[in-house]
């Protein structure tokens, strides 16, 4: 199995919002969920959300779970098959 890379967008636009009125500092995340890592280890991540993704000519409004720093973004199944 390959792997396929594309350009995305993502954008938050309720932070925007309230970020542009001044009511939230556009860096704020809403609540945190554990996650499990490959090797079986547990970890609280930040979720960013309601965020909007743009493959293509296509969209859908998704959480995201924030990763560590240069950490490479995945794009699960649920959101690929809004493409099929």
């Amino acid at each position: 199995m390959g792997a396929v890379v594309a350009s995305i967008g993502l954008e938050n636009a309720v932070d925007r919002g309230m970020s542009a009125q001044g009511l939230r500092d556009e860096s704020a995340t809403q609540h945190t969920v554990i996650v499990a890592c490959a090797d079986e280890r547990k970890k609280e991540r930040p979720v960013a959300g309601p965020v909007t993704v743009r493959i293509g000519d296509r969209f859908m409004s998704t959480d995201a779970i924030v990763g560590p720093s240069l950490s490479e973004p995945l794009i699960g199944q649920v959101i690929l098959g809004v493409w099929i």
